[in-house]
C-alpha cells in the first residue's frame, strides 16, 4: 500500500526593530533655531509590535524636544512594516549657556518595547551656530502730524543671538502720495554694537514737509 511521512519543521519567530536615517544625522543651527530630524524605524521580523514608546535621553538643558509619535506614548509596527519618526530641537536663545556658539547637543532617540524585548537607539548630534539674532520692539510704527512738525518713533533692538554684532543703520523715507516737497527722516544712532543680550534703543524722527499731500 501507499506510505506517506510527515515532518514537522519548527518556526523560529524573527525579532527586530532597526532605526534607519533618511538623513543626516549631524545638523547644526543658530539660537532660536529649530532643527527636524527625520529617522525611518523598520521592522523586519516576524514578530508584529504594539506597545512600542519613544523615549529620548541626552538633550542639553533649555532646549526643547518634540517628537511624532509622541515621547512615551504607545504605538505599534505590524511585522515587515515600516514608519517614519521625527523628532524636533529648538535651540534656546543665544544668552543661554547651552547656546554658546560650539556647543554640541546630542540627543539619544529610543524605541523600546516588549515582551520580547525589543530597542533600537540612535543618537542626533546638533552644533550650535555663532550668530546674532536681532529682535525690534515694535515691529512697526505709526504717527501723524500737520506740515512741518517732527513725528517721533522709538525702537528698541535687542541681540538675541551668542555673538557681538555692530548694526550700521540707514533710514528710506517712501512717500506714496507723491507729496512735491521731500521728507526728513533723522536717526538718533547710525551705528549699535549689541552684545548678547544686549538692547539698544533707537529714535527715529520724520518731519512732515511744506505741502504734504495726504495718501488717500
Amino acid at each position: 500500500g501507499n506510505s506517506s511521512e510527515y515532518a514537522t519543521l519548527p518556526l523560529t519567530p524573527s525579532l527586530s526593530l532597526e532605526i534607519e536615517p533618511p538623513s543626516s544625522l549631524a545638523q547644526s543651527a543658530g539660537p532660536g533655531e529649530t532643527v527636524t530630524y527625520t529617522l525611518r524605524l523598520r521592522n523586519p521580523g516576524t514578530i508584529g509590535y504594539t506597545n512600542l514608546r519613544l523615549n529620548r535621553s541626552g538633550t542639553l538643558s533649555g532646549w526643547t524636544f518634540a517628537s511624532t509619535p509622541l515621547a512615551n506614548s504607545v504605538f505599534s509596527l505590524p511585522a515587515g512594516a515600516t514608519r517614519l519618526v521625527t523628532a524636533t530641537l529648538r535651540l534656546p536663545a543665544g544668552t543661554d549657556p547651552s547656546a554658546a556658539a560650539g556647543r554640541v547637543d546630542r540627543t539619544t532617540v529610543q524605541i523600546t518595547g516588549g515582551p520580547p524585548t525589543v530597542n533600537a537607539a540612535v543618537q542626533l548630534v546638533t552644533t550650535v551656530l555663532p550668530r546674532p539674532v536681532i529682535l525690534r520692539t515694535p515691529a512697526t510704527s505709526s504717527g501723524s502730524g500737520r506740515p512741518q512738525t517732527v513725528v517721533p518713533h522709538a525702537f528698541t533692538l535687542r541681540n538675541n543671538g551668542n555673538v557681538t554684532v555692530t548694526l550700521d543703520i540707514a533710514a528710506r523715507t517712501i512717500d506714496p502720495a507723491n507729496s512735491p516737497s521731500g521728507w526728513n527722516t533723522s536717526l538718533s544712532a547710525s551705528v549699535l554694537t549689541l552684545a548678547p543680550g544686549a538692547e539698544g534703543r533707537l529714535g527715529v524722527s520724520v518731519t512732515v514737509p511744506q505741502g504734504a499731500l495726504q495718501n488717500v
